[in-house]
């Protein structure tokens, strides 16, 4: 019998995955291997803490992008429709759990917002397209990453947002969690 993951389990795999990086980083020194491996189930799978969750390496952090914005967009876009404001009640939910009380949108994570459109929908789009594309800087000494898009015909940049390294790592922790419920519910 052959042995496969569906497609649709590959952002939350990606996701589980971003979060194991991030334990087994901050346990490297220790040594405990196992340790590390235990808690990371123990803690992440069955009850995510999102108090004890946060992304020091932008690598990590672009991987996490990649997983959880743009193969799943590409996959679901064929397959079945992404519900973008079941997804951002996930995210919000997520940033209120953090403290962050004045999120009540996905927008609300980010700054200096340049769109021609403000619905949610076209705004994960344009989003995906930045990191697709590689349209991603990350300004070191601010902590903020910058995600742009151009049209491709014109050249010209139809979208901008920049996010703090924090509310990064609050936005993908919510929509890594929107995954991580779409495959429990399979």
């Amino acid at each position: 019998m052959e042995n496969r993951i569906e497609p649709n389990f590959i952002p939350g795999y990606c996701f589980l995955t971003g979060q194991f990086l991030i334990h087994f980083e901050r346990n490297k020194q220790k040594n405990h291997f196992k340790e590390v491996h235990s808690s990371f189930l123990g803690s992440v799978i069955s009850d995510p803490k999102l108090s004890d969750f946060y992304y020091p390496n932008p690598g990590v952090m672009l991987m996490l992008c990649y997983g959880l914005l743009v193969y799943p967009l590409e996959f679901w876009k064929r397959q079945t429709p992404i519900s973008y404001e079941y997804m951002e009640k996930q995210v919000v939910e997520d940033a209120h759990n953090l403290g962050l009380n004045h999120v009540d949108y996905i927008l609300d994570l980010f700054e200096n917002i340049k769109n021609t459109k403000s619905d949610i929908a076209s705004f994960m789009r344009s989003l995906r397209n930045a990191v697709s594309h590689s349209h991603v800087e990350l300004c070191s000494k601010q902590d903020k990453f910058t995600f742009w898009d151009v049209n491709p015909k014109t050249g010209e940049k139809y979208f901008e947002a920049t996010i703090s390294i924090i509310n990064l790592a609050v936005f993908l922790t919510g929509v890594g969690k929107f995954f991580i419920n779409s495959m429990k519910s399979r």
